[in-house]
């Protein structure tokens, strides 16, 4: 997506809100009296340590002998920071070729097991931002390269994409689709109508071409694994049994979207306040524009909703999920609770209890 600086590709929200706490914090300008030579070039790239994690930064400016003002990498200049040299490294010289590309499909090892995982960037030459296959665009952390190895290359049965059925202990297998291959007897699945969090590694003796049984509706007996948290030290972690969903309440669908709505356009974590002005050139795509840019662009139906309207007579429910404004843009979180009259506890997705933040009803959507 084209756009400017503050609609650059933004990194995961994760380091938005869980690295960066409840809000901006302002840089400090340096003092006309600051009587100090800089040492350090505006413009250098750095690591700068922000709650624990190595972030990727420019240098703004020097503003004393002992500490800079830095640029988080894709965020708007708000999130600037005045900070020690203590919590500031350079990077690590990346490899004239590196070992992956933004956009590929790997697999990622995590607590013993391997996901699907696509490539967001290089952090430095032995780390890499990855989001998880089919979770939330919060579902981010830092990998290093141990942890990284590309799908299998060679021959196998069941390409990425192909239908098969998976024997998971009933009576009849359950039809899938291979989302990754790990060996040539070896697949990461995906169950019909299941979410990511049933994905599965899978070996030949445990599959069948889709021909050869009638496909069943059951949920699989297996445990499903819980999302990959955002944390980088941390890890998917087994849930309990699964069980079948509920069945979903019976709700009038929304009215499908048509030129001149307003809507919410997702950048990667964000989502930005846009209005639909025409079709796009090709199918499932809207000709958007958004606020504050002077040219439309065309983006793909699946990252346009629409914008909703503010609750009004009705409070918003603990755990209600939510769109939180902040400075014009709109991050996916949840309320945690009702702080007081007009007023909400909420929680951006993929950040930790010690991120939530009070913020008056006005700033909320439902979604």
């Amino acid at each position: 997506m084209k756009r400017t600086a503050v609609f650059a590709a933004l990194l995961p929200i994760t380091m938005l809100v869980s690295a960066c706490g409840s809000g901006p914090t302002n840089p400090t300008a340096p003092t006309a009296t600051a009587n100090f030579q800089p040492t350090v070039p505006a413009g250098m790239q750095v690591l700068a340590n922000r709650q624990g994690q190595w972030l990727p930064a420019t240098v703004v400016r020097q503003t004393s002998a002992t500490s800079v003002v830095v640029h988080y990498d894709g965020t708007p200049a708000e999130w600037d920071e005045d900070v020690p040299f203590e919590r500031v490294k350079a990077r690590e010289a990346q490899p004239a070729q590196t070992l992956y590309r933004p956009g590929e499909l790997v697999l990622a090892q995590a607590q013993n097991r391997l996901y699907a995982a696509e490539i967001v960037q290089q952090v430095d030459a032995r780390t890499y931002r990855i989001h998880y296959a089919g979770y939330g665009p919060e579902t981010v952390e830092n990998a290093t390269i141990d942890r990284l190895q590309r799908q299998f290359a060679g021959q196998t049965q069941y390409p990425v994409g192909s239908a098969l059925l998976v024997n998971v202990g009933q009576a009849a297998p359950m039809p899938a689709k291979v989302i990754a291959v790990v060996a040539a007897d070896q697949w990461v699945v995906r169950f019909d109508g299941l979410t990511a969090q049933y994905d599965q590694l899978v070996g030949a003796n445990r599959v069948m071409p889709p021909a050869t049984a009638a496909a069943p509706t059951a949920t699989p007996t297996t445990a499903p694994t819980a999302a990959p948290t955002t944390a980088p030290t941390a890890a998917p972690a087994v849930t309990g049994t699964a069980k079948t969903a509920p069945p979903k309440p019976e709700v009038a669908a929304p009215a499908p979207l048509k030129v001149g709505d307003a809507v919410l356009v997702l950048t990667r974590n964000l989502y930005y306040p846009a209005k639909i002005n025409a079709a796009g050139a090709t199918a499932n795509v809207w000709r958007v524009r958004v606020e504050g840019q002077t040219a439309d662009e065309d983006v793909q139906a699946d990252r346009v909703v629409r914008l909703p309207d503010p609750l009004k007579g009705v409070k918003y429910k603990a755990g209600q999920l939510v769109f939180i404004e902040w400075h014009g843009v709109y991050a996916p979180g949840k309320v945690v609770k009702e702080a007081d009259s007009g007023n909400y506890k909420v929680r951006v997705d993929g950040a930790t209890p010690d991120a939530d933040e009070i913020v008056p009803v006005k700033r909320l959507r439902p979604r």
